[in-house]
């Protein structure tokens, strides 16, 4: 099923990714092991990042690692999403600094660095 799964990741064609989703929600989870669950949900975050649903992929690799929390795939994983929406929310930051005049710049820096903060320090507890 993995394998199968894992013929829709085709980052030139949403549609299959959505077709790859589609099959992973409608798998039925009753036959598998706590491990194997966690593998769909980890592939399920990756198919939600690729589609930019990156709340709905935090939430797939949380649910993930609450399954199976011994599964180092969905950790590491999980740690990459939270690392490049780091880096994604850092160079947001830079473009509306440099976009904006002066207004508002110590504030909406302050709120930048806090939310990069945040998330490389879940992408750090990911990876430990």
């Amino acid at each position: 099923l993995r394998e199968q799964i894992l013929f829709f990741n085709n980052p030139d064609n949403e549609l299959e990714r959505t077709g790859g989703l589609n099959l992973i929600n409608t798998t039925n989870l009753s036959y598998f092991d706590a491990s194997q669950k966690g593998e769909l949900f980890r592939l399920k975050a990756i198919f939600l990042a690729s589609l930019r649903r990156t709340s709905k992929s935090n939430q797939a690799y949380c649910h993930s690692v609450q399954i199976c929390p011994s599964h180092t795939k969905s950790w590491i994983s999980w740690g990459g999403l939270c690392s490049s929406l780091g880096a994604m929310t850092e160079k947001q930051a830079e473009h509306a600094v440099k976009t904006t005049g002066s207004e508002n710049t110590k504030e909406s820096r302050a709120a930048s660095t806090k939310k990069v903060a945040q998330y490389l320090a879940q992408a750090m507890g990911c990876f430990l």
